[in-house]
């Protein structure tokens, strides 16, 4: 209940401040105790969220980052590219659409 509300648009909003970034982390660390029934201090969060298979909500943010920039791209949304990404020559673009595409690519093969 709390990832799908942590998460919705966070490409747009995802905190730069490490204190803000901390704060939302935290949220998930109570929640891994809470699935875990494992309220002591001497217990590592960190082992919990390893068992259950949870990636850090930092890590969810950019991969949204981006899946949206590669959707931007490929004009899969309505936003321009060229707004985004600044147009110098054909060359310019086919390199950051090549480091991008990498980036999911590489991004998703960890994740699977």
């Amino acid at each position: 209940m709390i990832r799908p509300q942590n998460v919705y648009a966070a490409s747009v909003w995802d905190p730069h401040l490490a204190t803000h970034t901390n704060q939302i982390e935290a949220v998930q660390r109570r929640a891994a105790r809470w699935v875990m029934s494992d309220y002591s201090r001497t217990s590592s969060v960190t082992s919990m969220l390893h068992t259950l298979g949870w990636r850090s909500l930092q890590l969810r943010r950019a991969d949204a980052r981006l899946v949206l920039m590669y959707k931007i791209i490929h004009g899969l949304v309505a936003i321009p590219s060229v707004q985004l990404v600044p147009l110098y020559n054909g060359t310019h673009f086919r390199a950051v659409l090549s480091h991008f595409q990498m980036l999911i690519i590489s991004n998703w093969k960890w994740v699977n």
